[in-house]
Formats: structure tokens, C-alpha cells, sequence
């Protein structure tokens, strides 16, 4: 039933019946939430005008994400499907389509601050979780999923984010990012939020420079991996210490009376 309910609301995208207003962006997609927000349309950079080379990109990243959520599990993914579509310039997009996570934020517009301890520990926790998951994946499959993103306003901005001048910007952001920063990760507004991925792109660059990126995110995962792991310790000695305290305030209480 979710399947036709979705489709549907694909061929009203592409026959002009409902109108997408764009929401964000990285530096290969641009992404747009339909009227009746309900839907994530995500339109790719990479154009091609034979539809054999288009179905195969489409295929290359169904499979991807297929294989990250496979990994990550359920309550950290959101279903993903793709379809193409030709413009009126003759060229073929490959479009991504998902449930639009209503009130949910980012990871990078969420304000800590006003996070009680233990609203942060359970975030902490989630995306230990993730770390975990996503190193295993890229253990057993080689691939891993970018958990950091960017984010662009415009198109014109995601254009010029892949112009060389920024190269310089976005190598030096790439090293100093944070995870609990994220632009791909955000986190529902459910009883029990979750912490939960939206981008599911493979890395294009093959090869060396693919190793490479790869090898970095790696060593960065780590680094994050640890950073966090030391944040919940310290936040569960502090809950033992609280707790022992508590206990021992009412025994003297009680010992008083």
C-alpha cells in the first residue's frame, strides 16, 4: 500500500500536479519536499542522456543504499526509492524519493545547550551505534556511508561549493567536522527519538582517491568513535555517583528520624 501511495505522488511530481519547494541540499542533490509534505524528492547532479547509463547509475546507488541499511538497521534508515526521469532538455535525472520526517532537525541546526544530560546521553548512545555499524559495514564491504554531508541553500551554492576555489574550504571542513554536527543524520521527534540517516550516496572517486577517502573516514570515525565512547563513560560514572548519593542522603535520613 505505501509502495502505490508513493508512486503515485511520484508521477504527480512529474506531471506538474504537485509543486516541490526546495528545502537543502549537498554538493551533488538537490532536495525538495512536496506540497502535501509528505515526500523528499532528491534530484541528482549527474545527467545523462541514454537510459542505459541512467539505470545503472540508479542501480549502482539502490544497491548502496540497500547495503547501508542493511548495516545501520532499521530504526536508523528511512526507505529509499529511485526512479528516472527525463527534463525538457532531453537529459535524464536520477530521482530519490523518501518519507518526509516531519519536525524532525539535523544534526548541525540542533541546539545542545537546551539538551538536558539526558536527552544528549541518549544521542550519544544512538550514534556510538552508527559508528559501530558503519565501520562493520566498511569492514565486510569496503564501502561505508558518509555520515557528515554538506549542505548547500541554492543551487547556485552547490555549484560553486565544485569549483576548485572551494576545494581548499571543504578539505579543511571535512578534517575539523563533527558528528553530532551532522547534515546527514537528524533526529525525529518521537516518544523515543532516533537518530536516523537521510543520505545513502556512494563515494564517486574510485581507485586511489577512493582509498583514500575511505582510509580518512575511517581514522575520523574512529576519532569520533572514541571522543564518544569517553563522553558516556563519563556521563554513566556521573549517573553511579548521583544515584549512590541519593541513596546515601535518604539513609541518613532515615537513620535521623
Amino acid at each position: 500500500m505505501e509502495k502505490s501511495t508513493i508512486v503515485e505522488s511520484v508521477y504527480a511530481f512529474l506531471e506538474g500536479r504537485c509543486t516541490l519547494k526546495r528545502i537543502g541540499g549537498g554538493s551533488e542533490t538537490d532536495v525538495y519536499q512536496t506540497d502535501d509534505a509528505r515526500y523528499v524528492i532528491k534530484i541528482k547532479g549527474d545527467l545523462t542522456n541514454t537510459v542505459e547509463t541512467a539505470l545503472s547509475q540508479a542501480c549502482k546507488l539502490r544497491d548502496t543504499a540497500t547495503r547501508f541499511t542493511t548495516y545501520l538497521g532499521v530504526e536508523h534508515s528511512v526507505p529509499t526509492y529511485f526512479l528516472l526521469a527525463r527534463d525538457q532538455a532531453g537529459y535524464i535525472n536520477t530521482v530519490a524519493i523518501q518519507p518526509y520526517l516531519a519536525d524532525a532537525s539535523s544534526l548541525s541546526a540542533i541546539d545542545y545547550c537546551a539538551l538536558t544530560p539526558r536527552a544528549w546521553a541518549q544521542i550519544d548512545r544512538q550514534l556510538l551505534t552508527i559508528l559501530r555499524r558503519s565501520l562493520r559495514c566498511y569492514k565486510y564491504t569496503g564501502q561505508m556511508p558518509d555520515l557528515y554531508g554538506t549542505f548547500s541553500r541554492t543551487k547556485v551554492e552547490r555549484r560553486r561549493m565544485n569549483t576548485l576555489l572551494k576545494w581548499p574550504e571543504r578539505v579543511w571542513h571535512f578534517f575539523t567536522q563533527r558528528l553530532w554536527q551532522a547534515h546527514n543524520l537528524m533526529l525525529t521527534q518521537e516518544a523515543n527519538p532516533r537518530v536516523v540517516l537521510v543520505d545513502y550516496d556512494p563515494v564517486r572517486w574510485s581507485g586511489l582517491w577512493g582509498k583514500l577517502y575511505y582510509t580518512t573516514c575511517w581514522l575520523l570515525f574512529w576519532r569520533e568513535l572514541i571522543f564518544l565512547a569517553g563522553s558516556e563513560a563519563s556521563s554513566l560514572i556521573e549517573d553511579e555517583f548521583s544515584i549512590r548519593q541519593k541513596r546515601g542522603e535518604h539513609l541518613c535520613n532515615c537513620a535521623t528520624r
